[in-house]
């Protein structure tokens, strides 16, 4: 679905996105700078398909540098045609959008990273198409029991 607030306590807010496309994590993310402002915008994707993300990786980059804080997590393979298909080199990103972005594969480990990196002035949002809700919800369970 679209923008969906699913936790507001405490300083941090947690949303969810289903944008997987450049131009849509592009908006969303500038939406929510504009939105709130005076808080860290922490950005946390599930790549969809391993060839968008390397076909559009200039656009990534210009859409992630919006964020204060990008996690880029395991890549939801889906009907992935090319399933020898390379991963992209994390590093290739990293170098355009900096020492902000950083990655994670497993949701677990983004959880706790999260957790360890929030200081009640935070909105997160993760974006994918994939099983990133799964991951939305492990981060809201964790955010409640905080």
């Amino acid at each position: 679905g679209r923008l969906e607030k699913k936790y507001d306590d405490k300083g941090v807010l947690l949303f969810d996105d289903y944008a997987h496309h450049p131009t849509e994590v592009q908006s969303v993310l500038e939406t929510l700078k504009k939105v709130y402002y005076t808080k860290r915008l922490i950005a946390v994707f599930e790549p969809h398909q391993i060839s968008r993300l390397k076909l559009f990786v200039d656009e990534f980059s210009k859409a992630f540098s919006i964020a204060d804080e990008v996690i880029i997590t395991k890549t939801f393979i889906g009907r992935e045609v090319l399933k020898d298909l390379k991963p992209l080199d994390i590093s290739i990103l990293k170098n355009k959008v900096g020492d902000k972005l950083v990655n994670i594969e497993e949701f677990d480990d983004v959880v706790k990273y999260i957790l360890s990196a929030i200081s009640g002035n935070e909105v997160i949002v993760v974006l994918g198409a994939g099983y990133s809700y799964k991951l939305t919800a492990q981060l809201n369970e964790a955010l409640l029991l905080r």
